[in-house]
């Protein structure tokens, strides 16, 4: 898509515009980092938790194994097991959700770092364009000789360019 900018004052607006977008996406992206941060706190405190569920079952596990033989004191430990196993499972799904949230907001960040590049490299563009359209918005009124007067003036002004990058700098000869 090809934006028809002919004069400086649309350029102009069209950089604002696009300063307004890009100062819209910094929240949302400043949003983004905060939530994410929440995330991963999150994350770290279900993996906390779960560590702790794993070496409680795992005790309670050896007390089965490994303990008295009191059938009663077993089948409280066992049910104690399965009720730690239950939240073990919880907090696992939960885990793996919050990784994945934390995946897709990461992913919306790196998009956003991509458009914010984007939006600098346009404005830079459409502040380039300014000189040149102030420079040849007033073609249409020009006279035959002043277009022939500028078209003279660019030609020396490109070979002037051309002989710099044809230039050859001396070689330096080692003794």
């Amino acid at each position: 898509m090809t934006n028809q900018l002919h004069t400086a004052i649309q350029v102009n607006e069209e950089i604002d515009n696009t300063n307004k977008l890009y100062e819209k996406k910094k929240i949302t992206y400043y949003e983004l980092l905060e939530l994410n941060d929440t995330y991963q706190i999150q994350e770290n405190n279900l993996q906390i938790n779960i560590d702790e569920i794993k070496i409680q079952i795992n005790s309670l596990e050896s007390l089965i194994l490994f303990g008295e033989n009191n059938s009663l004191n077993n089948m409280d430990s066992q049910s104690m097991k399965n009720d730690y196993i239950s939240k073990y499972t919880i907090l696992y799904d939960d885990l793996i959700s919050t990784k994945f949230h934390i995946s897709n907001i990461e992913i919306e960040i790196h998009k956003l770092n991509i458009e914010f590049n984007a939006f600098e490299v346009y404005i830079d563009n459409l502040s380039k364009l300014i000189p040149r359209i102030n420079r040849w918005g007033n073609i249409d009124n020009m006279t035959q000789f002043q277009l022939d007067c500028e078209a003279c003036s660019n030609n020396i002004k490109f070979k002037t360019q051309i002989s710099i990058m044809d230039f050859n700098p001396p070689k330096l000869e080692r003794n």
